[in-house]
């Protein structure tokens, strides 16, 4: 599928949000709270954006590959054993978001200037099931959006 204007328009503005949610949602709350597991649910809002910035590093790196390089062949790298490196799951709440936040207008920047061969530039997944995984940087920056959509959502209503 070939993304409109409206569509990439779109994708961009959710990829800004993202930090922006965060932010907005954690004004005011104190910084123990921002570790609270409960049995309900058993990831903490810092547990979350751990999670959020391996996935945005992870996939980021990957658009990134697709973009400087022709129909790169990658290994599949999981976002989830990203997260138990001290790079991401040592970091205090504050430091951790901002580095999200960075590295998230690095990649909105890269992905403003795109046009329709950009947004096409294709790259492949090795050990997925199925056997490979053929992207675009257009379904990749989609897969971030919606993955990142819910868990936005899960950090504003963990603290209503």
């Amino acid at each position: 599928m070939e993304p409109t204007s409206q569509d990439v328009s779109r994708i961009l503005e959710l990829l800004k949000q993202g930090p922006l949610r965060i932010r907005k949602a954690i004004r005011s709350v104190q910084t123990g709270r921002l570790c609270v597991r409960t049995d309900r649910e058993p990831w903490s809002i810092g547990d979350i954006l751990v999670h959020l910035r391996a996935c945005s590093d992870v996939w980021g790196q990957t658009i990134i590959a697709m973009l400087t390089e022709d129909n790169p062949i990658q290994r599949y790298k999981s976002p989830r054993a990203f997260m138990n490196k001290p790079k991401y799951h040592d970091q205090e709440f504050a430091t951790a978001l901002e580095s999200y936040t960075q590295e998230r207008q690095k990649l909105v920047k890269v992905l403003t200037n795109l046009d329709d061969a950009g947004w096409a530039r294709p790259g492949t997944y090795t050990g997925t099931t199925p056997r490979h995984r053929n992207q675009t940087v257009w379904s990749l920056t989609n897969r971030i959006v919606n993955h990142e959509q819910p868990h936005l959502e899960q950090i504003e209503s963990l603290l209503q």
